[in-house]
């Protein structure tokens, strides 16, 4: 840093002298001498002053770096994805009692009511469907042939008849170019002779005909054997036959 500075000075001097002389002689003669002498020195002086500043930095200044960071945002858009169900058709058949490949072995007595259940599930909305029905040692007796909607459950209500046996049930959709299959077996028994309900299944009764054995059916209300399970309010029948009481 440099700068300059003027400073201008002036001196004045003033000098001053008188003298004064008197001389008085006899004869009257006077003289009278007045001297001034005024000197007035005028002296000018200038002086410049300059002042230098030099500034020196004690420090080295460091540079600063400050650091750029860049932000990469990723998008990732959401997309919902349908799964993509492969086409299939499957036949399901069964009865109230269930089936003998599903371990339920079933088992009917001849004249007793049955209700069979069939559907379809598949991914066409339609199939052709058949259910057949084999008795035992015997050919099939289609009961079922016709366009069904699929995933949806239908009923068929009827009776066991004979023979005695294993009765199969069969059902074949299609939905082209799909095909199933599937079967529904169950136990048909004889209807045996009967003295008393204590002779037949649970709930059913001895009907005896005039001159012939007795059979077991369901009546309009069951009948129970007295000497076995028999619900309160019911009415039993003692073993050998005989009339109907109200179980104890």
């Amino acid at each position: 840093m440099t700068g300059t500075r003027t400073a201008t000075v002036t001196r004045t001097a003033t000098a001053s002298a008188t003298a004064t002389a008197s001389q008085t002689q006899t004869g009257t003669t006077t003289a009278t001498r007045t001297e001034t002498s005024t000197r007035t020195p005028t002296v000018t002086r200038t002086v410049t002053f300059t002042r230098t500043v030099t500034r020196t930095p004690t420090s080295t200044p460091t540079p600063t770096s400050t650091p750029t960071r860049t932000l990469t945002r990723t998008v990732t858009p959401t997309r919902t994805v349908t799964p993509t169900i492969p086409p299939f058709l499957t036949a399901l058949i069964t009865t109230d009692r269930g089936c003998i490949e599903t371990g339920e072995n079933p088992t009917y007595t001849i004249g007793e009511a049955i209700t069979i259940f069939y559907r379809v599930n598949g991914t066409s909305s339609m199939a052709q469907v058949v259910v057949t029905d084999f008795p035992a040692n015997s050919g099939g007796i289609v009961v079922v042939n016709g366009s069904r909607a699929t995933n949806q459950t239908f009923a068929l209500n009827g009776t066991v008849g004979p023979p005695a046996g294993i009765e199969t049930l069969v059902i074949q959709a299609e939905a082209a170019p799909l095909q199933s299959q599937s079967q529904c077996g169950f136990n048909v028994m004889e209807v045996d002779e009967c003295a008393s309900a204590c002779d037949c299944p649970v709930g059913e009764r001895c009907t005896v005909s005039m001159g012939g054995n007795g059979i077991c059916e369901m009546g309009p209300a069951p009948v129970y054997c007295c000497s076995g399970f028999c619900p309160m309010g019911f009415a039993c029948q003692e073993s050998g036959g005989g009339p109907l009481f109200n179980c104890p």
